[in-house]
């Protein structure tokens, strides 16, 4: 069962040391605390146990009726086990408590186990940003997706019903 909770600034040492295991290009705790502190931000991070290191987090960034999902990582060896889904669920809940009606996100073209995820939680793709990631070899679109609050509130009650029913 994984725990979610909502973090802040105090959180920024062990988001950045996930960060770093599931990107190449990390964020330093620094810019991981600028971020908690700003206004509109809201993080959630999820742990497998009470007491066990945080195992996935998402931040995103509330403005108006809509949010992005600035950054989202799970840490390796906890992939595929539904802590990534467990975290959009959560905050697709909590941001159409808010009002909030849409939930945007950014994912590189070739990052096809991320595209399976997102599409499973509900997200659309809505545009294109040509050759926006470069990585060491050539450059790559970056797809923009989209998800109403709503439905990713849906998919959270049929995995806990689907949890309960196990």
């Amino acid at each position: 069962m994984i725990t979610i909770c909502q973090v802040g600034p105090e959180a920024a040492c062990d988001l950045a040391k996930l960060h770093a295991q599931a990107f190449d290009r990390a964020w330093p705790q620094e810019a991981m605390q600028a971020l908690l502190g700003q206004p509109g931000m809201l993080c959630l991070a999820g742990r497998m146990a009470a007491g066990r290191p945080i195992c996935g987090f998402v931040l995103a960034r509330v403005a108006a009726d809509e949010a992005e999902i600035i950054t989202f990582a799970v840490h390796p060896q906890d992939r595929r086990q539904g802590v990534a889904r467990a975290l959009i669920a959560e905050l697709g809940q909590i941001l159409h408590k808010q009002s909030i009606v849409s939930l945007f996100l950014e994912v590189a073209e070739d990052n096809t186990a991320a595209r399976g995820l997102y599409e499973a939680c509900g997200f659309s793709l809505t545009g294109r940003r040509k050759a926006y990631y470069a990585t060491r070899e050539r450059r790559v679109d970056a797809l923009i997706l989209r998800c109403e609050t709503r439905e990713c509130r849906d998919r959270r009650d049929r995995l806990e019903n689907a949890d309960h029913e196990q």
